[in-house]
Formats: C-alpha cells, sequence, structure tokens
C-alpha cells in the first residue's frame, strides 16, 4: 500500500489522471482515503452498479419532503417579516404573499435581500420537485474527492457523462480533483 501511495502521490503531483485496478482488499479504497486526509479534503464515494443512471452521478429532481411542515414554516417566517414591515392582513397563499413581498420591496419598507429570501422559499413551496446535486457536482463544487468505485459496472451513458467532464478537468477548466 505504501508503493500505491506514492505513484498516486506523483501522479497527482503531475496532474495525472488515475484509474486505480487491482483485486479486492488490495487498498485502492483506503488509498483514497489516506489521500483525501492528506490533503484535508472530504471523500464522496459512488458505487457503480447496472442500473446506476446518469441522475445518480449529477443530480435529478426529486419530490419535495415533508412539504406541510415546509409550508408551514415559511409561511410563519414570511408573517412575522410582513408583521416588522407593518402589514397586518397577512395573506394565506403563496401567490398573494409573493405580491406582497414585491409591493413592500418597491416602496423599500423592505429589504431586497430578505424579500429575495422569503421570494425562495415560497416558490419552493409551490413546487412538487426540487433539484438535488449528485456526488459529482457536490464533489465539484466543495472541491472535494469523489472515489467512482467499481466504474466497470457502469452503463455506457453514465461513462460517456463523465468522461465529458473529466476532459475538461483534464485540460485545466475545472477545479476538480478525482
Amino acid at each position: 500500500m505504501q508503493r500505491l501511495l506514492v505513484l498516486v502521490g506523483r501522479a497527482l503531483c503531475s496532474k495525472e489522471p488515475l484509474l486505480l485496478v487491482g483485486e479486492t482488499g488490495s487498498g485502492k479504497t483506503s488509498t483514497c482515503q489516506v489521500y483525501a486526509d492528506a490533503v484535508n479534503k472530504h471523500l464522496l464515494s459512488l458505487n457503480c452498479h447496472r442500473n446506476m443512471e446518469t441522475a445518480d452521478l449529477i443530480g435529478g429532481l426529486r419530490p419535495i419532503r415533508n412539504k406541510a411542515a415546509l409550508e408551514a414554516e415559511t409561511f410563519n417566517k414570511v408573517s412575522s417579516l410582513l408583521l416588522q414591515c407593518g402589514v397586518t392582513d397577512v395573506p394565506n397563499n403563496a401567490a398573494s404573499l409573493l405580491s406582497t413581498i414585491d409591493q413592500l420591496e418597491s416602496s423599500q419598507l423592505v429589504d431586497s435581500i430578505k424579500a429575495q429570501e422569503v421570494r425562495q422559499k415560497l416558490r419552493r413551496t409551490t413546487g412538487m420537485f426540487e433539484w438535488h446535486h449528485g456526488p459529482l457536482v457536490e464533489a465539484m463544487k466543495a472541491g472535494d474527492v469523489l472515489l467512482v468505485d467499481e466504474i466497470s459496472l457502469a452503463d455506457n451513458s453514465v461513462l460517456e457523462r463523465l468522461n465529458s467532464v473529466l476532459e475538461q478537468i483534464v485540460r485545466g477548466f475545472c477545479p476538480f480533483v478525482l
């Protein structure tokens, strides 16, 4: 494993892409964990399988969970903001709340940053789905290490999507470590 760590370190210092191949228990995953610890990055792991889709890699739309709780929390926050601005007749639906927030912002009775936060929360309550980033996007955003395990099991469409991202990384356009 020490030899593997040295070779991985040299390749990464030279900004070379890596594909670790070997028997089960040969230390591939442990090497990735040691590397992530050494560079003080979080290690995200994605296990590939035959039924894996591109959305498992980059993310996708998912149903909003606990929508009733989200609506109640949002309504309470919006109501308290409106009361702070002197609005006593608080509307009870999202469209009317958005309209009231727009009027308060145009008359400069509410801070535009707070108004934008409230708009975002209100819009979230009106939808059925929301976007969730996949492990590839999360790792790229945070600059973390992504371990794509058992990549040979992934479908060709997933590999093509991953390849298009890796080409940009190798060319130096994307600050991401794999």
